[in-house]
C-alpha cells in the first residue's frame, strides 16, 4: 500500500535516492505560481527531478495536499511512493564488516515520537552512521511524519529492524 510523502525535502530526497518507488509527484498550483522565491525555485528542481525519473507529476489545488498531507506542512508538494523498506539485519552486519572500525550503528530502543526518531535519523545521516537498528514492536515505524522532521535523511539510511537489543 502505497503512502504519501510530504515536503520539499521529503519528496526531493526520495526521488534522490532512489530506495522506493515514486508512483506520482503532486505539486500545489499556488506555490508553484509564486515567482522567483526559493520555493518556486525549489518545487521546479523537484518536479525536473522527477519527470527526469519518469514519475508523474500533476498540479493541483493546495485543498487536495493539506488532506493528503493530513494538514501537516507539505510546502507545497506531496509524493505516493511505496513504504519504506527496511533492510535485513545481516544486511547491516556486512555493512560494518566492510566498514571495518569506522562503523558507527544508532541502536534505537523504544522511541515513540515521530519528530524525535526523524530527527534522531536526520542527525545520524549528518554524522555518517553506517545504518541504524531498532526494535521491531513498541516503537515508530518509518512513516510520512518521521521521513518530513528527518528531512528526507532516512532515504539515504539503512534501517533494520531487530527483536531485542
Amino acid at each position: 500500500m502505497a503512502e504519501w510523502l510530504y515536503g520539499r525535502h521529503a519528496v526531493e530526497e526520495a526521488l534522490k535516492a532512489g530506495r522506493r518507488k515514486v508512483l506520482r509527484v503532486l505539486v500545489s498550483e499556488a506555490a508553484r505560481g509564486q515567482k522567483g522565491g526559493e520555493g518556486a525555485n525549489r518545487l521546479s528542481g523537484i518536479e525536473n527531478a522527477a519527470r527526469a525519473a519518469g514519475v508523474p507529476v500533476e498540479r493541483v489545488a493546495p485543498d487536495r495536499l493539506e488532506s493528503l498531507a493530513r494538514a501537516a506542512n507539505h510546502q507545497g508538494v506531496a509524493a505516493e511512493a511505496n513504504p519504506y523498506r527496511y533492510v535485513p539485519l545481516a544486511q547491516v552486519v556486512e555493512r560494518c564488516r566492510e566498514a571495518g572500525a569506522d562503523a558507527l550503528v544508532l541502536l534505537l530502543d523504544s522511541i515513540q515520537d515521530p519528530q524525535n526518531f526523524g530527527t534522531l535519523l536526520r542527525s545520524a545521516e549528518a554524522a555518517g552512521v553506517t545504518a541504524v537498528v531498532m526494535l521491531d514492536r513498541r516503537q515508530v515505524e518509518v512513516t510520512p511524519a518521521v521521513v518530513n522532521a528527518s528531512a528526507g535523511a532516512v532515504e539515504h539510511i539503512e534501517i533494520a529492524l531487530a527483536n531485542n537489543l
